[in-house]
C-alpha cells in the first residue's frame, strides 16, 4: 500500500512506472492517490505529462478546497482553474491563520469556477463582511446544507463582522446544520429575529455564540417560530440574558417540537466548538431513537460567571419539569448557586426514569454542606445509569459514594474520574473489584488527574479475570509514570499469553489514551529514543486503538499552547509499513 509522497516519487522514478501507472484503471488510480494529502497530488503532476492529466482530471481532487495543506487557495490554484469543474468543489475550508483578505479572494475565484454545487463550509476567519457572504451565498445558497463560522477579531485595526447568522438560515433553503461564533452586527440594540411569515424546514443542528455583547438578545418567539425541525440546539447564556431567557423553555416547547438535546454554556466555560463535538457525541451514543418526545439531553456549564448563576438555575429548573419524564443525559456544570441546597432537594424529588448519562462539574467556593445531599441524587439515579462523569477536586467524589456506586450501579458501562482527590487508593482498588464481578458491565474508565491511581491499581485492571475495562485513558496523574504504564503493558502481555483472561478479553484493549509530561524533549522519547520506541512497540500490541501525548511542563502554557508530541496507533503502524518497503 502507498502511504506518502516520498514512496510513491520513489516508485514514480522508474521509467515503466512513470509510463504504466496512467494507464491503470481508473479505480486503482484513484485508490493510490488517495493516500496522498492534495500538496503531494499537486507535486505527482510534475512526474511526466501523463501524470499531471491522470490527477487534475480526478473529481475528487477538487472536491474539498481547503487550506489544511498550507494552500492559501489563491492565488496558488488559479494556474490550475482550467482543470476545476466547478460542479466538483463540494466542500471549503479555510483555516484562522489564513490572510484576512483571503476570503473575499475565495469567493470571486469560487464565482469565476461557477462553483454552484456546494454543500459544506467551515470558515476560521479574522472577520466577514455582509456583502462578500451573500456574494458567497448567491454562488451556492441553494446547496449548502452545513456551515461552520468562527470569527476572531484580533484588533481594532481589522473590520467590523456585520455578519449575523440569521442571514444564513434566511437564504440557505437546503440548510441542516449551522454552527456560528463570534462577533455579530455592531448595534448593540440588534436582536435575532426572522421574519414572521418565514419558515425553514431543514434546519435540524444550530449552535449559536455571539461574542461581541454581553445581552444580543435571542428573541425566542421571532426566532425559534421559523425553526419547527430543530432538533439539537447549542446557545450561550450571555446572549438569551434579561428578555431572551425568560421565554426560551416555552418557546422551544411550542415552536420546536423534535428538540432533543439542549446545550447552555457561559462565556470562558466551553467554546462553542467543544460544545458542538459533545453534541455530536450526544446525538449518536444517547439520543439514537425517537421512542419519546420532547427533550432528552441536557448540558448546562456555568462555573465562571456568578451573574448569570439565578438564570442558569432558573432555566435548569424549567426544563427539568418539562422533561424529567424522557430526559437520558444531565451534564451540569457550575459553582455553589447552581448546587445549591434547593437545587439538589429539587433534583431528588423528580424522578429520572430514562436517565443513562449524568455528568457532574462542582466548583464549591467554599466548603458547602450540600455534598451528602448530592450523594443521595447520585446513588438514587445510578441504577439505570450508564455512563457516570464525577469531575470535582474535593467534595462531593469520595469513597463513601464510590462504595455505594459499587452496589447500585449494576449497569454501569462508563465511568470518568477528574481529580475527585478525596477518592483513596484503597477506596478505588475496592470498587474495581466490586466491578469486576462478571454480572458487572464496566468496561471503560477515564481517569484524569486522579491521585487515587496508582501502580497497584493498573495491575489489578491488567490481571483481572473478568477483563472488566476495555477502554482506558491516563491523563495526567501524577502517581503514574510511564514506567508505571510500561508494566501495566507488561502484565497485560504476560496475562494474555498465559490464557487467564476469557476469550473475549484475551485478544487485546479496545482503546487506550495515554498523557503524560515529559522532563525532557517530547519529540526525542517518541522519534529517537529506543526506550520510548520499545514503548510503542509494547502499546500497539496491547491496544487495538491507542494516543499517546507526551507535554513538556517548562512550556506547557504559553499564550494557550503548549508543546506535545501526538502519536497514534494509524500514525504507528504507518510507519511500520513504510519501514517495511
Amino acid at each position: 500500500m502507498i502511504t506518502n509522497i516520498n514512496t510513491t516519487v520513489q516508485i514514480a522514478t522508474t521509467t515503466t512506472t512513470t509510463t504504466q501507472l496512467p494507464e491503470l484503471p481508473v479505480e486503482i488510480q484513484h485508490s493510490i492517490l488517495n493516500h496522498l494529502t492534495f500538496r503531494e497530488c499537486i507535486q505527482c503532476t510534475s512526474v511526466s505529462r501523463s501524470w499531471r492529466f491522470m490527477v487534475l482530471n480526478r473529481q475528487k481532487m477538487w472536491e474539498c478546497i481547503s487550506t489544511r495543506d498550507k494552500h492559501t487557495i489563491v492565488p496558488q490554484l488559479l494556474s490550475y482553474k482550467n482543470h476545476i469543474n466547478g460542479s466538483f468543489v463540494k466542500q471549503i475550508y479555510i483555516n484562522r491563520f489564513s490572510n484576512p483578505k483571503q476570503w473575499p479572494m475565495v469567493v470571486d475565484f469560487l464565482t469565476a469556477q461557477q462553483c454552484n454545487a456546494i454543500k459544506e463550509v467551515e470558515l476560521n476567519l479574522l472577520f466577514m463582511t455582509t456583502a462578500s457572504t451573500l456574494k458567497f451565498i448567491n454562488i451556492c445558497g441553494d446547496t449548502l446544507s452545513r456551515i461552520f463560522i468562527s470569527l476572531y477579531r484580533y484588533s481594532k485595526n481589522h473590520p467590523i463582522t456585520n455578519v449575523t447568522p440569521d442571514i444564513f438560515i434566511r437564504h440557505c433553503p437546503r440548510l441542516t446544520k449551522l454552527v456560528f461564533v463570534g462577533p455579530a452586527a455592531d448595534s448593540m440594540d440588534w436582536q435575532l429575529t426572522l421574519p414572521a411569515n418565514f419558515v425553514h424546514l431543514h434546519l435540524a443542528d444550530l449552535a449559536i455564540d455571539i461574542t461581541n455583547s454581553n445581552d444580543i438578545l435571542i428573541n425566542s418567539a421571532s426566532f425559534f417560530h421559523a425553526l419547527p425541525k430543530l432538533e439539537h440546539l447549542a446557545l450561550s447564556l450571555e446572549n438569551i440574558a434579561n428578555t431572551g431567557a425568560l421565554s426560551l423553555p416555552s418557546s422551544l416547547q411550542q415552536y420546536c417540537p423534535n428538540l432533543s438535546s439542549l446545550v447552555l454554556s457561559g462565556s470562558g466555560d466551553y467554546n462553542i466548538t467543544a460544545r458542538h463535538k459533545l453534541q455530536q457525541k450526544t446525538k449518536t451514543t444517547v439520543i439514537n431513537h425517537r421512542q419519546c418526545e420532547g427533550i432528552t439531553s441536557i448540558i448546562l456549564r456555568n462555573s465562571w460567571n456568578t451573574q448569570l448563576a439565578p438564570m442558569a438555575s432558573s432555566l435548569l429548573y424549567e426544563f427539568i419539569q418539562q422533561s424529567q419524564t424522557n430526559l437520558r443525559l444531565l451534564d451540569l456544570t457550575g459553582a455553589d448557586e447552581l448546587f445549591s441546597h434547593d437545587m439538589i432537594t429539587y433534583l431528588i424529588g423528580h424522578p429520572f426514569p430514562m436517565l443513562t448519562h449524568l455528568t457532574l462539574r462542582w466548583q464549591p467556593m467554599t466548603d458547602s454542606p450540600n455534598a451528602t445531599l448530592l450523594h443521595r441524587f447520585i446513588i438514587q439515579a445510578a441504577t439505570q445509569l450508564k455512563y457516570l462523569g464525577l469531575k470535582c477536586k474535593h467534595h462531593f467524589a469520595d469513597d463513601e459514594l464510590l462504595l455505594a456506586l459499587s452496589d447500585t450501579a449494576q449497569l454501569l458501562q462508563e465511568l470518568e474520574l477528574d481529580y475527585s482527590e478525596l477518592i483513596t487508593s484503597n477506596g478505588l482498588q475496592r470498587f474495581l473489584e466490586t466491578m469486576a464481578h462478571p454480572n458487572r458491565t464496566l468496561r471503560r474508565i477515564v481517569f484524569n488527574g486522579t491521585p487515587a491511581l496508582n501502580r497497584e491499581i493498573l495491575h489489578t485492571i491488567a490481571v483481572s479475570e473478568s477483563c472488566i475495562v476495555a477502554e482506558m485513558a491516563i491523563l495526567h496523574c501524577r502517581n503514574v509514570s510511564i514506567d508505571d504504564v510500561e508494566q501495566f503493558l507488561n502484565d497485560k502481555l504476560a496475562h494474555k499469553s498465559s490464557g487467564g483472561n476469557n476469550a473475549e478479553c484475551s485478544i487485546i484493549m479496545k482503546k487506550l489514551e495515554l498523557c503524560f509530561y515529559h522532563d525532557k524533549d517530547p519529540a526525542d522519547f517518541v522519534n529517537n529514543n529506543k526506550k520510548g520506541r520499545e514503548f510503542l512497540k509494547k502499546l500497539d500490541s496491547v491496544a487495538k486503538e491507542w494516543k499517546f501525548t507526551l507535554c513538556s511542563p517548562v512550556t506547557t502554557l504559553i499564550f494557550g499552547n503548549y508543546r506535545e508530541e501526538v502519536i497514534t496507533h494509524d500514525q504507528f503502524r504507518k510507519i511500520n509499513r513504510k519501514n517495511l518497503l
